[in-house]
């Protein structure tokens, strides 16, 4: 959501086609990424956010998460997918990392320095997985767990366009040789 400056209106509709959205049950999460020098070195102002890309040659990026909750919302874990899969050393539990979580409207503030050989869709989860949304969203609804994901970031580190990996995570695809599956 962002605020429109002339007419000071919420527009959501006008973000969606730039992909830069994301799923939310109560937390919200804002993420840039920007690229880093091997020395660990910001080296763009700003950077990019989610549905957009980033060219990083150096293969080196500071991913940085916000996660903030109205009061009634806590958020206890907060992790970062890499083409689907788990980001290694990229997954934060209030229980394992109390030091990375916060008590007050901002639960989780950090850079995360991420290293990638290959093209990557990254996409940051935050979630609580032992508190629920509560009352305010009734009471069929509120019993879920507060989860916000973002649209992926993707990351070209050869400067050649984003390649996907291909990766289907174990799942067969719902096509057979260009055309669907027939049962």
């Amino acid at each position: 959501l962002h605020e429109n400056e002339t007419s000071g209106r919420i527009a959501t509709v006008a973000t969606l086609p730039e992909a830069v959205a994301a799923l939310s049950q109560e937390p919200h999460v804002r993420t840039t990424l920007a690229i880093q020098s091997a020395a660990g070195q910001r080296l763009s102002q700003g950077g990019v956010t989610c549905g957009q890309s980033l060219v990083a040659k150096s293969k080196s990026v500071e991913l940085s998460i916000r996660v903030q909750c109205p009061n009634w919302i806590d958020v206890d874990r907060v992790f970062v997918l890499a083409n689907g899969r788990l980001l290694p050393g990229q997954d934060y539990t209030r229980e394992k990392h109390p030091d990375a979580f916060g008590s007050g409207v901002i639960k989780f503030d950090r850079n995360i320095p991420v290293t990638l050989e290959q093209d990557a869709h990254l996409i940051v989860v935050a979630a609580s997985e032992k508190s629920t949304i509560g009352p305010t969203a009734g009471p069929e609804y509120g019993k879920q767990n507060p989860t916000a994901i973002g649209n992926p970031i993707f990351v070209d580190v050869a400067g050649d366009g984003f390649q996907p990996n291909k990766d289907t995570l174990g799942h067969p695809l719902p096509v057979k040789q260009g055309g669907p599956v027939k049962k």
